[in-house]
């Protein structure tokens, strides 16, 4: 048999191989608009996305003084923390803790704890309690094979540039 010399047809597939699809995670958005909006972006003829929602709890550190007997000695306490160097501070103005001086919120133990000591250091007393808050995050799961990945991916280098505390982690397809 002579080769074929002109032809310029390819030969027919034997078998249709489609690669296998990608999957990822992006968040935490931190507002439902922004994740819906990106539900929006990925959305595409071969792309499938999914929105969901979850409660996670956060835990915050609040350091104070113990209550002053009145606001004028609240006030007094700040002016003293000001005079050693100590900014950021403000009198509770109500609730239980009503006349204490709030000297910040930490989001780790650390240096919720560095504070504490830093205000002891100059002889005033300090306290760290922690405050659990409950958080709704939002989250688009997407889909898409592994032959057209590369639209979902300009996507998410979009998202990323503009919500840089976003992340993306693979995960497995369902």
């Amino acid at each position: 048999a002579e080769p074929d010399g002109g032809g310029s047809a390819a030969p027919a597939p034997v078998g249709h191989h489609r690669a296998a699809p990608v999957c990822y995670l992006v968040g935490r958005f931190p507002e439902e608009n922004q994740a819906r909006a990106a539900v929006a972006l990925f959305r595409g003829p071969r792309v499938t996305t999914e929105f969901s929602m979850r409660e996670q709890q956060s835990a915050h550190y609040w350091v104070h003084t113990p209550v002053q007997a009145s606001r004028a000695d609240a006030l007094h306490l700040i002016r003293d923390l000001n005079a050693k160097g100590l900014r950021d501070v403000a009198v509770v103005q109500t609730g239980d803790w009503k006349n204490s001086v709030s000297l910040g919120y930490y989001s780790n133990q650390a240096s919720a704890d560095t504070r504490v000591s830093q205000v002891k250091q100059l002889g005033l007393d300090a306290a760290a309690d922690t405050q659990q808050e409950s958080v709704m995050t939002y989250w688009v799961r997407y889909q898409a094979p592994g032959d057209s990945i590369g639209t979902a991916d300009g996507v998410w280098q979009g998202l990323a540039a503009a919500h840089p505390k976003l992340t993306r982690e693979g995960v497995s397809c369902r």
